[in-house]
């Protein structure tokens, strides 16, 4: 059972079934994985009317590895989903982010920041889902299959039992094993590595905090407040010919090489050991539709931001897509309105996830990182185009790009 961070359990929620309870019925869509992509399109379909089985290995609540903090991008679909305002009342509020270089040269950025635990978002998602139609269940996946008919079958392990839907969806997050079955994998390897722990400490800081240390490059240490004076303490990799470390040995070189981390973790309470996992970043690595019967969304086909590798709103905002897709397929009985999906993405999420990735190969240059921060710190421009990029979700290439450097000088 996941404990909470006073130290008492959260109970398991009541609205999640099993899944031999599920009845054997042609459902309209079955989604496999309830966090935020998985939530929130059975959210939109089921709004839609449509028959919808959401289907995690896991019992809810469950732990995820993860910052716990949500930027500018989740709260337009929080919003749709009416949950702004119960997130924000559970969730810890932050006014800014303080960004630090290799070098320790720092600049901050005000802006709105929630801060929440993973098993209290993804439940509070998952509920939402359910209020609105959503049948939830609990049993893993093994095998998703697409029948000459186009009917989708899946298979559950340990159950003598198929479901079938007329459309499937894949929201397994960094695990592939659905997506290997397919053939739609196109690269194996993760884009990162993290590690995260809780701990209570005096240590105070009221900002979201980030790293940007020479010896973890290309990566980044974060330190999130999550109210009374609980943090979520971690550390990035992205993984590159120059990774040789473990990802203990990072989140150790992190902690030893950050005043700010050593002084909330000196005498800091652990609360939960250092657990990892890894992120897949870019929109890149799985093909996001498995001929015009199973739709892939979340971090599945790589929805995380490379630099600051935040993925709860890009997961969301590609259920968001992929729900309209597969909702206007099933309404007008045309699945080709599905081959729609792979183009929209691009299109909506895409040119942001271009610019995080540029702004993350300046940041891996240690020399290029202490630049830019002591431009940023300096420039008005470029301030303003921070507190642009975090209030209203631009591009980071407004910030990281020669253009911008060079109007820093005279704006």
């Amino acid at each position: 059972m996941v404990e909470a961070l006073s130290g008492t359990p959260y109970q398991p929620v009541e609205w999640q079934i099993p899944i031999e309870n599920v009845p054997e019925q042609l459902w309209d869509v079955i989604i496999i994985g309830g966090g935020p992509a998985g939530s929130s399109m059975a959210f939109h379909l089921a709004r839609r009317k449509f028959r919808v089985l959401m289907v995690d290995m896991a019992r809810f609540p469950r732990e995820k590895v993860c910052g716990d903090c949500m930027i500018t991008d989740v709260e337009p679909n929080l919003r749709a989903m009416c949950l702004s305002e119960e997130v924000r009342k559970q969730g810890m509020s932050l006014q800014g982010v303080t960004i630090f270089s290799p070098s320790r040269s720092h600049f901050t950025v005000s802006g709105d920041f929630v801060t929440l635990r993973r098993p209290v978002l993804d439940r509070l998602l998952a509920g939402k889902a359910v209020e609105t139609g959503v049948i939830f269940a609990t049993g893993k996946a093994v095998e998703m299959n697409v029948g000459e008919d186009e009917a989708v079958t899946v298979r559950f392990k340990d159950i003598d039992k198929t479901l079938q839907a007329r459309i499937g969806v894949i929201a397994t997050g960094a695990h592939l094993g659905l997506a290997r079955k397919l053939g739609v994998v196109v690269t194996e390897k993760p884009s990162a590595v993290a590690m995260r722990c809780y701990v209570r400490s005096p240590g105070r800081t009221e900002n979201l905090v980030l790293h940007y240390q020479k010896d973890i490059l290309p990566g980044y240490g974060w330190i999130v407040p999550l109210g009374k004076d609980v943090y979520n303490v971690g550390c990035g990799h992205y993984l590159d010919e120059h990774h040789h470390l473990t990802m203990r040995e990072y989140f150790k070189a992190f902690v030893a090489g950050s005043p700010l981390a050593r002084r909330v973790m000196n005498g800091a309470e652990i609360i939960s050991p250092a657990r990892g996992g890894v992120l897949r970043c870019g929109l890149k690595g799985v093909r996001p539709l498995y001929r015009r019967s199973i739709v892939l969304v979340g971090e599945t086909i790589g929805t995380t931001f490379t630099l600051t590798g935040e993925g709860i709103g890009q997961a969301m905002s590609a259920g968001v897509i992929a729900a309209a897709c597969v909702g206007d397929a099933l309404s007008t009985g045309d699945r080709g309105k599905l081959e729609l999906y792979p183009s929209l993405l691009e299109a909506k999420l895409g040119p942001r996830h271009r610019g995080f990735e540029q702004a993350q190969r300046w940041v891996a240059r240690p020399w290029l990182a202490d630049f830019m921060a002591r431009r940023i710190h300096q420039s008005r421009y470029l301030h303003s185009a921070c507190v642009d990029l975090v209030a209203n979700g631009r591009n980071p290439r407004r910030i990281y790009s020669i253009k911008a450097v060079l109007k820093s000088f005279w704006s």
